[in-house]
């Protein structure tokens, strides 16, 4: 996909391609046309284009730009469009990367977005992404979840015994079969315990299915790393 540059106007206008493949047709007189719909930006205009592109912008780009955008806002006269023009510049090359997105990436997006959600100390949250079906060995449990009642429990405990829960992943090895994936990898704990930062490190393997745009989790294991052998 090729993302056509926003061009700056004498009007100090700043109009562009919107990032959609360009369906082509013919044109009058010979030749291929595009139909890609044009945006074009003024200083006027910027809060509602803010809001226009935050409802556009594709899922599997789950990116912090609200509060750039919220900023926009609320800025006024040069500034305002300048920061503007900075900003949808740098959007529209994110949207554009994204729209090319596969189901791998997709696949580890909704891994990070099980990981930020961890970090977010809500059970309801963290069991909101799984399937209804879903199985669960958890890393600190010695008997396997197999409903969302048991699920939940896991993560109420797991969030008193392991206060300030973080998660970060180490390497993923990520199969994709159709509408099923599979998510291999490792991953550490961090938490704080009587004032204490400790870690503790994980391996894990999540499978997913795809259930209209979200990959749900299905199936997740996670057990401790064990010591090296001696």
């Amino acid at each position: 996909m090729v993302l056509s540059p926003l061009c700056f106007l004498p009007s100090g206008e700043a109009t562009g391609f919107l990032p959609q493949p360009p369906p082509l047709g013919p044109r009058p007189g010979g030749g291929l046309s595009s139909d890609r719909p044009r945006l074009t930006i003024t200083g006027t205009s910027s809060a509602a284009a803010a809001d226009w592109i935050e409802s556009q912008r594709p899922r599997v780009l789950d990116i912090p730009i609200t509060v750039a955008l919220r900023s926009l806002k609320t800025e006024t006269g040069e500034e305002m469009r300048i920061r503007f023009l900075f900003v949808l510049s740098s959007i529209l090359f994110l949207i554009a990367a994204g729209a090319s997105a596969g189901p791998k990436e997709d696949v580890a997006a909704a891994t990070m977005k099980w990981g930020e959600t961890l970090g977010q100390d809500d059970p309801d949250k963290a069991v909101a992404l799984y399937a209804p079906d879903a199985v669960f060995w958890g890393t600190l449990s010695p008997t396997v979840r197999t409903d969302r009642a048991a699920l939940r429990d896991y993560f109420v405990t797991a969030f008193k015994v392991l206060p300030n829960l973080h998660v970060a992943f180490g390497e993923q090895f990520i199969r994709v079969y159709g509408t099923t994936a599979v998510n291999t990898g490792y991953y550490t704990f961090s938490y704080v315990k009587d004032g204490e930062s400790k870690t503790l490190p994980a391996r894990y393997s999540f499978t997913f299915v795809k259930d209209g745009e979200k990959w749900m989790i299905v199936d997740h294991h996670s057990s401790a790393m064990p010591p090296p052998p001696r």
